[in-house]
């Protein structure tokens, strides 16, 4: 639901792991926006181009490290933008969790993305 949400607003659907390291590199450098589920292909943030937007999903668990990889980003990148939209409260940080696609629209729309 989350792909069709993006995919009606426009956005480029890409897996990294179909990508080469060149690939994702020019992927992360280029792209103004960057919509992705938390996790390693964040590292990619190291990258990022100047002006780049990143809209992470997560769940809402409490243990989530949700601070390292904006942190890793903002060594690379300063001026990153980081917009972070959480889904359903799990008690885990790997377990699977569901998103509000309607919360979720309204999100994009109301940070004009």
């Amino acid at each position: 639901d989350v792909i069709n949400i993006n995919e009606k607003k426009g956005y480029l659907i890409k897996d990294p792991l179909n990508l080469s390291i060149e690939e994702q590199i020019a992927l992360f450098y280029y792209s103004k926006i960057i919509i992705t589920a938390s996790g390693s292909s964040m590292a990619n943030l190291v990258f990022s181009g100047k002006d780049l937007k990143l809209v992470y999903l997560a769940s809402d668990c409490k243990r989530h490290g949700y601070h390292f990889y904006p942190r890793l980003a903002n060594v690379a990148n300063p001026n990153l933008k980081i917009l972070q939209f959480l889904g359903e409260k799990t008690n885990s940080v790997h377990a699977s969790y569901s998103i509000d696609t309607l919360k979720y629209s309204n999100f994009l729309n109301d940070n004009n993305l």
